[in-house]
């Protein structure tokens, strides 16, 4: 469940919010065939398109166009479905060369991935150092909404258990010792989320 203290600050500390439609969380539910986590929905819905702490996106599904040029921008509508693939292909890559995930080198420890996780990864957000956070879609339905576990991935390579949802997730990410998140730890973040003021059309 998502902290609404923290996410009435973040806002507060935002300008120019780019947020999700239920339109573009329906796109997104029917190009990874099951219904988002209710936090992640909030979120999109409440923050949507920006950075937290100044270093991680997590990605909104949006249907929008930037400011100037009038290109298109989809968000996780279009780079889901590419990290996803890029996922399998380092997978497929390593098990030819004889490697597997999970050598622990990140103050994690090591974690091996049980059957059947790699496939169930959904991507959905990204840090601006290397990490990639995905979803466990192995618990998500067509049908009713829960909220999934998180993992975190440094550059395809150390996949480490991160929280049971968004809020957890958020709570560690401002946490001072943030290295929950990351594997290990940064600098503590600012609690402020950054639009990119004027980076759409309105």
């Amino acid at each position: 469940m998502l902290d609404s203290d923290l996410i009435s600050a973040l806002k507060t500390s935002a300008e120019d919010l780019t947020q999700s439609t239920e339109a573009d969380l329906r796109d997104l539910e029917a190009l990874y065939g099951f219904r988002l986590p209710p936090s992640y929905r909030t979120f999109c819905q409440e923050l949507g398109f920006g950075l937290l702490g100044g270093i991680v996106y997590l990605e909104p599904p949006l249907n929008v166009t930037y400011a100037g040029s009038g290109q298109p921008f989809r968000g996780l509508l279009e780079s889901g479905p590419f990290q996803n693939a890029e996922l399998g292909r380092f997978v497929r890559e390593s098990e030819a060369s004889g490697l597997t995930l999970g050598d622990g080198f990140l103050d994690q420890g090591a974690f091996v991935p049980e059957a059947g996780l790699i496939d169930a990864l959904r991507y959905f957000g990204r840090s601006d150092i290397g990490h990639l956070f995905f979803w466990d879609s192995r618990q998500a339905t067509p049908g009713a909404a829960r909220e999934l576990p998180i993992y975190g991935m440094l550059e395809y390579e150390e996949i480490y258990p991160i929280a049971d949802d968004l809020g957890g997730f958020l709570q560690r990410l401002f946490a001072p010792d943030n290295s929950g998140v990351f594997g290990e730890a940064q600098d503590p973040l600012p609690q402020e989320f950054q639009t990119g003021q004027g980076t759409f059309a309105p």
